[in-house]
């Protein structure tokens, strides 16, 4: 079975999430945590980008980067990838 691609993105982005939150509740992580969000981040803007899905998915990902103050630099990290697949929105 395969999944359809806006079901592929959002399962992506909930694994971002719940790394979030998991930090948000239990505090700050080692860097191999942040890295591994990080890298998932960045697949799953690729997919999205890949499947035209960004104006579907741009709500949830920038709710998602406004409530991230986890981690020294990891925010930082995730908005720079999003601005690189998205531009900067005024």
């Amino acid at each position: 079975m395969k999944a359809d691609a806006i079901s592929l993105g959002d399962l992506m982005l909930y694994y971002i999430e719940l790394g979030c939150e998991y930090t948000m509740t239990f505090g700050d992580m080692w860097k191999q945590y942040y890295t591994t969000l990080e890298t998932n981040f960045e697949k799953a803007l690729k997919h999205i980008s890949d499947h035209n899905l960004e104006e579907h998915f741009r709500p949830r990902i920038e709710s998602m980067l406004n409530s991230t103050q986890c981690g020294w630099g990891f925010s930082d990290t995730l908005w720079d990838m999003y601005y690189d697949y998205y531009g900067c929105q005024e």
